[in-house]
């Protein structure tokens, strides 16, 4: 199980570079060369909602990425409106402009435009199902994972020497 286990963790993280190329390629096709892949992807995800902070940075959007930089970021270049709660001022909703809604339109057009492709590497609906629930397991074994307890003073390994 080790060396499956190690190849899916391997994958998982080649996956997610090259996808975050891709988009970083169709923003460049968009000539929105002001945006990163991070903050394209939460134009993306906001599109047609009204979001705190808060709801971007627990949904994930920002995929590892500092989420009060990069919305100062998309606020500074016109990709969205900041909206300061009355009751608390530190709360913040956030919706897209109408800049940030034509992004996070192409790249509907253009993740659109990769599922098709899927459907000419013959991968059909029911395999990508079955990856996504496998996905979700691994999901939801990490997310219960704990680390082991490591004793105080670990004993120091030795090491077999060939003769």
């Amino acid at each position: 199980m080790m060396p499956q286990y190690l190849e899916t963790i391997g994958l998982i993280g080649r996956l997610h570079k090259l996808f975050l190329e891709l988009v970083n390629d169709e923003l460049a096709a968009m000539n929105a060369h002001d945006l990163t892949n991070a903050q394209g992807l939460i134009l993306y995800y906001l599109e047609g909602e009204q979001l705190t902070a808060t709801d971007v940075m627990h949904r994930g959007y920002y995929l590892g990425s500092n989420v009060t930089y990069n919305l100062r970021k998309l606020a500074d270049n016109g990709y969205i409106d900041i909206e300061k709660a009355d009751h608390d001022r530190r709360c913040i909703r956030i919706q897209l402009t109408e800049r940030g809604q034509e992004v996070a339109r192409n790249l509907e057009a253009a993740f659109a435009r990769h599922a098709d492709g899927l459907r000419d590497m013959t991968l059909t609906p029911g395999e990508l199902d079955a990856s996504v629930r496998h996905w979700r397991q691994l999901e939801r074994f990490w997310s219960t994972l704990r680390p082991a307890e490591v004793p105080d003073q670990a004993a120091p390994r030795q090491r077999s020497r060939a003769a």
